[in-house]
């Protein structure tokens, strides 16, 4: 393990003092501590990153259920708001077929209102006339009444 690996280049630099070795071997140990620096600072942010992508799966998995959330509640809205207007189209659709209804009848009244008007302008006709004919029977009876009287009066 690294920490083992470490340990034994710690040991060796204790045993073997840096300055003791020769030249291109203490190039190498630098070098090899370097590389575990490196690979230690690589190491921690590989855990840093795995940790985020778990938050960041977390957080995924998260919107990913409720946006299907979100979809069935639209879709259910959607369904109950086409029920909606199939109920008032067909609630309009019944109040046309009233309306229409009323309008015929309207027509069929205002049509026996006008016979009727017609009617009662025939009758003030009518009694206008007879009036008219009860005045000039009124006339020709006072004056035959009249003739009668002056006939009686020269008998």
């Amino acid at each position: 393990s690294e920490s083992e690996e470490h340990d034994m280049v710690n040991q060796l630099n204790e045993d073997f003092p840096p300055e003791d070795h020769p030249p291109d071997f203490a190039d190498m140990t630098s070098e090899s501590e370097d590389l575990d620096a490196k690979l230690q600072e690589t190491t921690e942010t590989l855990q840093t990153v795995t940790e985020e992508k778990k938050g960041l799966q977390t957080k995924y998995d998260s919107l990913l259920t409720n946006s299907v959330k979100t979809e069935e509640d639209l879709r259910e809205t959607i369904s109950t708001l086409m029920g909606t207007i199939r109920e008032r189209s067909e609630s309009v659709s019944s109040s046309n077929n009233q309306m229409s209804e009323l309008e015929n009848r309207l027509a069929v009244v205002s049509t026996e209102r006008d016979d009727f008007v017609k009617k009662m302008e025939a009758m003030a006709s009518v009694q206008l006339e007879r009036d008219e004919l009860a005045r000039k029977l009124e006339e020709a009876n006072a004056k035959l009444e009249a003739r009668e009287k002056i006939e009686k009066e020269e008998d």
